[in-house]
């Protein structure tokens, strides 16, 4: 769906907001996954699984930010190129 928002006139806050939601649904389906996998070499003891997704978060988080500001930037910027110029200071960006 954010995907599909670079091909259509939305407004930059549907952008983001959708932007956000997503990465925050695919950096959460990929902590499900590693849980799986780390019970498997912690054997379900709770302040191993608590470190292990400690540090898991400590990876993601910069990561999930990173990849959060250039896509949607990527996306604002294409909708402010394609937009014609509405008087507004930012939809005049080439």
């Amino acid at each position: 769906m954010l995907a599909l928002l670079g091909f259509y006139r939305v407004s930059i806050s549907a952008i983001r907001m959708v932007g956000f939601f997503s990465f925050i649904s695919f950096f959460e389906f990929i902590t499900l996954l590693s849980k799986k996998w780390m019970s498997q070499y912690t054997q379900g003891t709770p302040w191993q699984d608590f470190l292990f997704l400690i540090g898991l978060a400590f990876v993601l988080l910069p990561l999930h930010h990173r990849v959060e500001h250039w896509v949607i930037m990527y996306l604002t910027r294409r909708q402010l190129i394609r937009t014609p110029a509405s008087g507004d200071a930012e939809c005049t960006k080439d």
